[in-house]
């Protein structure tokens, strides 16, 4: 694991980071309930993708790691429905810290290749699940792939990977 060593709680922080920042982008904009599986669906499908074409980057295998897929679809059924904007707030705060948490623990762990490669991850990834629906659509039609808020969290995510 070149020479990182992290604990099962460490290893469980930066998995959840990851989950935790493309969570919130999905909710930044609520895209009606389809629309929301959709995001979630391509949030789980993107991890663990990359995680499988990438054997031999320890940090990117944590995204293999159970907790991902349960804590995903716990997610996703927490958020059928569009939150208030004080649960999005209190939701968004916890991601950012998270994110921050993870990016110090991975700076000072894992080799700065692969703790630029899980951060570039998880932005690719937050950057998929905001085109993963078209905003303001009407059955599919129409609508923008990128909202406003989603711009703005992805850039606030970006900013506590310091990626």
């Amino acid at each position: 694991m070149n020479n990182m060593t992290l604990t099962p709680d460490e290893q469980t922080v930066i998995a959840r980071a990851a989950i935790l920042a493309a969570a919130t982008v999905a909710i930044s904009k609520y895209s009606g309930k389809g629309g929301q599986n959709r995001e979630f669906d391509a949030m789980l499908n993107e991890y663990t993708n990359v995680a499988r074409q990438n054997p031999d980057s320890p940090l990117l295998q944590l995204l293999l790691l159970p907790i991902v897929p349960t804590e995903i679809a716990q997610l996703k059924r927490q958020f059928e429905q569009d939150p208030k904007q004080s649960v999005f707030n209190e939701f968004k705060m916890a991601a950012l810290n998270r994110c921050a948490q993870a990016a110090a623990l991975m700076d000072a762990q894992a080799s700065p290749a692969d703790a630029a490669l899980f951060k570039k991850t998880v932005m690719d990834v937050c950057d998929r699940v905001a085109h993963a629906t078209a905003e303001g659509s009407v059955m599919g039609l129409g609508g923008t792939s990128l909202d406003a808020k989603e711009s703005a969290v992805i850039a606030q995510v970006r900013r506590a990977l310091g990626a």
